[in-house]
């Protein structure tokens, strides 16, 4: 329905399309300041427990609202900390093949302790 109601003023005044590019991405930026919230807030609990497939949980959602490399690492944390080596592995070549510009020493030094095993 919004978006009926958007092309309608666009087709009718076009004039207005740069004013409703702007609202546009202040809104999209609102929402990405909310979700990135929403996905601190499951982080912080996902520190607080101590019961790792809930951490795992938790670090899911939070890298669905709002991907970080730290949350990542820390999923692959807790799948080697479950024995699930092999996630682990995939977690921490995932994070090096998406973020090539990093140093992720911690993560290279991660995957190099699975390898060896």
């Amino acid at each position: 329905e919004t978006r009926d109601r958007l092309t309608n003023i666009l087709n009718t005044n076009p004039q207005h399309a740069p004013i409703i590019v702007a609202i546009s991405q202040t809104k999209l930026f609102e929402i990405q300041k909310e979700l990135s919230k929403i996905a601190e807030t499951l982080n912080t609990q996902a520190r607080q427990t101590s019961d790792y497939t809930e951490k795992i949980k938790l670090y899911t959602l939070s890298l669905n609202l709002h991907p970080k490399v730290q949350t990542k690492y820390n999923m692959g944390y807790c799948f080697q900390q479950l024995g699930e080596l092999s996630k682990a592995q995939t977690t921490y070549q995932q994070i090096i093949a998406e973020n090539p510009n990093l140093p992720l020493t911690q993560t290279r030094k991660q995957l190099a302790a699975l390898e060896l095993k």
